[in-house]
């Protein structure tokens, strides 16, 4: 039995009404919506002074790669032939917290493989109004999507931070071991931006992602058609520093 467990943490009924307009700021008008399908997940928020101690360790990134590997992707199509071309995907997709069997093609899509990073092929899917990663687990042959070029740590995490839909935001964690997929979807407010992601590991070799999401207040500016017109303030912004694990 598949367990699915939805936290929706201090709503403000302001939430919309504060979208797009520059006369709402307030930095406690946040709302974080959890999805998960584990117990094993935590989160947490985090002040500036421990964000900071632990970042300065953190665990450095994996680099974007934008070019396409011709000879990865060579080897790649004799291993798993006619998996994933340059048009069409035929494999297992995570949707949800279900595994789910895509076939077919799209002329309006191209897939460039990227990089190899552990178990995974990264492959750049791009397209009319397509854009984003395909994370191919060699292993169990199935593909996590993540709109942001994906990180993979230790061989069983991957992390996707910024992921926009609608009028909001999301962050996905992924743990894949041996064989199960967990995963937690942090969704939060669109007004919020993504500033940076350290990956901490603890004593004990437990990751964690440290996240900063930053809303940025409005200020009037002169306008040349008279009427009117806002700018970032860069001196009126709220953070917020999230601890996932």
């Amino acid at each position: 039995m598949r367990l699915i467990i939805i936290i929706i943490v201090l709503f403000s009924n302001n939430f919309f009404s504060q979208f797009g307009s520059p006369f709402k700021f307030d930095c406690d008008n946040f709302r974080q919506e959890i999805k998960t399908n584990s117990k094993e997940f935590s989160v947490e928020f985090l002040s500036k002074e421990i964000y900071d101690y632990y970042s300065k360790d953190s665990i450095q990134k994996n680099e974007i790669v934008i070019s396409e590997n011709l000879n990865l992707n060579s080897a790649f199509q004799k291993k798993f032939p006619g998996t994933i071309t340059e048009n069409c995907v035929n494999a297992k997709f995570l949707n949800n917290d279900f595994i789910q069997k895509i076939k077919g093609c799209n002329s309006n899509m191209k897939i460039n493989l990227l990089d190899k990073k552990d178990s995974f092929y990264i492959f750049k899917v791009s397209g009319f109004e397509i854009s984003g990663y395909y994370a191919f687990d060699e292993r169990n042959k199935v593909i996590i999507t993540t709109q942001n070029f994906p990180q993979i740590i230790n061989d069983e995490l991957i992390i996707d931070v910024g992921k926009r839909f609608s009028y909001k935001k999301s962050i996905s964690y992924y743990k894949i071991k041996g064989g199960k997929i967990d995963y937690i979807d942090i969704v939060y407010p669109a007004l919020y931006e993504y500033k940076d992601l350290k990956i901490i590991k603890s004593l004990s070799g437990k990751i964690q992602a440290f996240v900063e999401l930053i809303n940025f207040d409005f200020i009037e500016v002169p306008s040349n058609n008279g009427g009117e017109k806002y700018e970032r303030n860069p001196n009126k912004y709220c953070i917020k520093r999230i601890s996932i694990y």
